[in-house]
């Protein structure tokens, strides 16, 4: 996470991301964005307005947004989700396809939902290997805001400089902590392709005498192709990601090379100092600063009713602070009629005397010699049957019926010592 601009606006709309779009494209000294990636959270105005300011640049959506979408469809089944990032992860066409047949199987409408929602935009398998990142979601950007939450309540001078001064700080700690390890790549990079080396274990390599290698696993028919002198591996993995993939690692070994040596130079020691190299530099206190004749209107107040809220808010199926899921959003179903929109509390379309099976129990369905003595000193008095029963302690009881003039019959106990 290496943030480059931000700033305070009166709304998220087209207007104010194009104004600052049109901001950043001049510091960075591009007009049309070739060579950028932007991944947006399908934000209102955002997705226009890079669109319009950068249309040579990448753009892909985050697919924790898209899941919140379709979840709301669909509910959160273990099922749905599972394959869903099974399928955004997918790092081939073929590999999309198939998964996609599997949440056929789950439910074809589910399928067909998540094939007009824009799909090349959010699955591993459609991204170009322009920015070596193969993040299916804007964790980063989450990262940041949470990192400015305490910030974000106060004044918007004081707020503004509390953001930098917290980055003044950040900036100067990472540059410092990368350039005292004497290491070729990140840690977290290393972390991966160490990983990486594992799953290579129990895959061949057979050279074609230059640069290809056909990688094959054990005696199965799942094949790859690698070329070491383009970086790429059919599995589409190493070309996204900009890390060499299990199959490249075996090809790698087999020419008797190391795998760092072969990780893109985006995640090198040297270009993560370069990017550290600058840093930001600190400003006077309001009482040095110039007074100007210009007079700054300022917007318009905006009422809202009700307490503003400084806690963000969770989306649907984002676990909260205490740990669990949020349940906002999900669709209960009745374990009796197998109907959406209520629990078996509220069940109006199942017998009575199955709605009420698991709480009450009648005298005729229970007979002395099928309950165990063990067993039915944990069952309430009123909802045994008759007969005689004894308790772990030896003593016995005798349950008899009774009859009333003023109600229907009972059960009657009487304890035998």
């Amino acid at each position: 996470m290496f943030p480059l601009a931000w700033a305070v606006c009166e709304v998220e709309s087209t207007d104010t991301w194009s104004w600052f779009l049109e901001l950043l494209a001049t510091d960075l000294g591009t007009s049309e964005g070739a060579g950028y990636t932007f991944m947006s959270d399908q934000q209102k105005g955002l997705l226009a307005a890079v669109s319009n300011v950068f249309p040579q640049a990448e753009s892909r959506v985050c697919a924790r947004h898209v899941y919140c979408n379709f979840r709301g469809v669909f509910g959160g089944g273990l099922e749905y989700r599972k394959q869903f990032w099974t399928i955004a992860k997918s790092n081939t066409v073929n590999h999309f396809n198939e998964n996609i047949e599997v949440m056929r199987g789950i439910s074809h409408e589910a399928a067909e939902d998540l094939l007009k929602r824009n799909y090349k935009k959010w699955c591993r398998a459609f991204y170009t290997p322009l920015s070596c990142c193969d993040s299916v979601d804007n964790n980063m950007s989450e990262v940041f805001n949470a990192y400015i939450l305490s910030a974000r309540h106060k004044p918007i001078i004081t707020m503004l400089e509390d953001i930098r001064e917290g980055l003044m700080e950040r900036l100067h700690k990472k540059r410092d902590f990368i350039g005292k390890k004497e290491i070729m790549l990140c840690p977290r990079i290393q972390i991966q392709l160490e990983k990486h080396k594992i799953w290579a274990r129990g895959w061949n390599a057979y050279w074609d005498g230059r640069f290809c290698y056909g990688v094959r696993e054990g005696a199965t028919q799942v094949k790859y192709v690698v070329d070491l002198n383009q970086h790429t591996c059919s599995c589409n993995a190493w070309q996204v990601s900009g890390i060499p993939c299990k199959h490249a690692i075996v090809a790698i070994w087999n020419k008797v090379y190391h795998p760092e040596q072969y990780v893109n130079a985006y995640f090198c020691k040297q270009t993560y100092m370069k990017a550290y190299e600058f840093l930001l530099e600190p400003l006077n206190g309001p009482q040095e600063w110039p007074t100007s004749d210009s007079i700054v209107v300022a917007p318009k107040v905006k009422k809202v009713n009700g307490r503003p809220k400084t806690k963000r808010r969770y989306g649907v199926g984002e676990v909260t602070a205490s740990g669990k899921l949020k349940r906002t959003g999900c669709s209960m179903k009745c374990s009796l009629c197998g109907v959406i929109g209520h629990n078996k509390r509220g069940c109006k379309n199942a017998p009575k005397q199955q709605q009420h099976s698991n709480n009450h129990a009648t005298a005729e369905q229970t007979t002395p010699q099928q309950q165990h003595p063990r067993t039915s000193s944990a069952i309430p008095m009123h909802n045994r049957g008759v007969g005689i029963y004894t308790y772990p302690n030896g003593y016995q009881r005798i349950a008899t019926v009774s009859h009333s003039i003023y109600s229907n019959s009972f059960l009657h106990v009487t304890l035998l010592y």
